[in-house]
């Protein structure tokens, strides 16, 4: 009877311990269950860049180009910062607006997401690849997209090994976008670094490259020749799969803003991809603004009308008027690295919202 109490002691010390055991794992998982959901739903500003290649020379920081919204302090489906729905998110990314002159911007409602580049990367499994045909602006939009994808704010836009010691060093940072000496080095095609780095060369390798993706340069209609073949190679280099192909179109200020340009680029590149038998989802992605010094009436209403001609024909659109007008350009008609930046983060999430099968 003397050991009973000691035993009894003993049973509800154990107990203690398992309870407090299983209280201390219970606490470990809801705190990385939060942490997971915590990083989806706020950008890492400590990163800031820190795994790319001229974070200090370049002068961009995290902050410089997004800020995150405020999140409640419960989130759900009634109160949720982030767009659900892709109709929200072009909706919002169109929409929105700058603080002051150069403010970071701003969707109008709900928010988009800065995604890490290997978010970026299981974002791109989800399609077959990705198809960039436009003028000057989606030109630097697709520059930007690389410079995610290879990690390298300082060169990622260019094809370095074409380049001399003086070149490379002339073309660093924002001279990749506003050095006209520079633009013949610009990457088209992510095949260009695949072949590099068989080569055994490693000059900014992308940190995914499964995916392939492209840029056809075109300011007229028809396109330029071969334009259609390139489009027809992709769109038929694999098996058919349940994944889609993005086609993101644009034209702009380079073509004078004709409006019967841009209708008949968007009708005969629709009518090359319906000729495949795979989902190929359209995004036209309307003009910048015409810079603060010049009139910016017709590029909006060029803007407005391309805008309704593309959701006519079934291509949904990202228009970019508001997020520029309140952007430094050097010239009026292209805005640099840290506005193309953040255009190819929009594109990025709209990739995200694309039904995968």
């Amino acid at each position: 009877m003397a050991f009973k109490p000691r035993s009894t002691r003993r049973s509800m010390s154990r107990a203690s311990y398992y309870a407090i055991g299983f209280a201390v794992f219970i606490i470990f998982v809801l705190n990385i269950v939060l942490s997971a959901i915590y990083s989806r739903e706020n950008v890492p500003v400590s990163h800031d860049f820190e795994n790319f290649e001229g974070r200090e020379d370049c002068g961009v920081t995290l902050s410089n180009l997004y800020t995150a919204p405020d999140l409640p302090e419960k989130v759900d489906k009634n109160n949720q910062p982030y767009c659900a729905y892709r109709n929200e998110l072009l909706e919002a990314l169109s929409g929105g607006g700058r603080g002051g002159f150069d403010e970071s911007y701003r969707p109008k409602g709900c928010h988009y997401r800065w995604y890490s580049s290997s978010e970026i990367c299981m974002i791109l499994e989800r399609v077959d690849g990705l198809i960039f045909i436009g003028d000057d602006m989606l030109r630097d939009i697709y520059a930007a997209f690389n410079m995610l994808l290879r990690q390298n704010l300082a060169s990622g836009a260019l094809a370095q090994w074409k380049m001399d010691e003086h070149q490379r060093e002339i073309c660093r940072c924002e001279n990749q976008f506003a050095n006209y000496r520079c633009s013949p080095f610009v990457v088209s095609t992510s095949l260009e670094v695949e072949e590099r780095n068989l080569e055994g060369h490693h000059e900014s390798p992308y940190l995914c490259h499964r995916v392939p993706h492209i840029f056809l340069s075109t300011t007229s209609s028809p396109a330029p020749e071969g334009h259609h073949e390139i489009l027809h190679d992709l769109l038929s280099s694999k098996p058919r799969t349940y994944k889609p192909f993005p086609v993101i179109h644009s034209l702009g200020i380079s073509t004078g803003l004709s409006y019967d340009t841009a209708t008949s680029s968007m009708d005969e590149f629709l009518n090359t991809a319906d000729s495949f038998d795979r989902a190929s989802p359209f995004l036209w992605v309307g003009p910048a603004a015409a810079g603060h010094l010049a009139p910016g009436k017709p590029v909006w209403k060029y803007s407005m009308e391309t805008a309704n001609e593309a959701r006519k024909r079934g291509m949904e659109v990202l228009n970019m008027w508001n997020m520029t007008v309140q952007a430094s350009s050097w010239d009026g008609e292209r805005y640099g690295m840290k506005v193309a930046l953040v255009q190819a983060m929009m594109i990025v999430n709209w990739l995200a919202k694309l039904e995968s099968s």
